[in-house]
């Protein structure tokens, strides 16, 4: 399974041997993930990346790519944001309907991993 720094750089375009941008793109990451975790989805504790290591996995398969959108869209938001308020605010509006939805996986207990 793919790393989620990977997949989030893939996502955002950038290649994954560039390494310039992953420190910022890893503290997003870790912020969208702490979000994730506040509203009741994925593992008990916390998710958090330092590299490459971790993965999707930790989260369960029902909400993968539910979780694996979020993050990308929290960090499109905060590291390359669109040029336009229109963009912003369908992204903001993308972000306020995945996290109620995971609330409700969350409130169902299917994310527990």
């Amino acid at each position: 399974m793919e790393s989620i720094l990977t997949s989030i750089k893939k996502m955002l375009g950038i290649p994954v041997e560039e390494q310039a941008f992953d420190t910022t793109i890893i503290i997003n990451i870790n912020s969208a993930l702490l979000e994730i975790n506040l509203i009741g989805a994925g593992p008990e504790d916390p998710v958090q990346i330092d590299g490459s290591e971790t993965d999707w996995s930790l989260f369960e398969p029902s909400a993968r790519a539910l979780v694996q959108n979020l993050v990308y869209l929290h960090v499109k938001l905060i590291f390359d944001p669109p040029p336009t308020s229109f963009g912003i605010a369908a992204i903001k509006g993308q972000i306020e309907s995945m996290s109620w939805k995971l609330n409700v996986v969350g409130d169902k207990g299917v994310s527990d991993a």
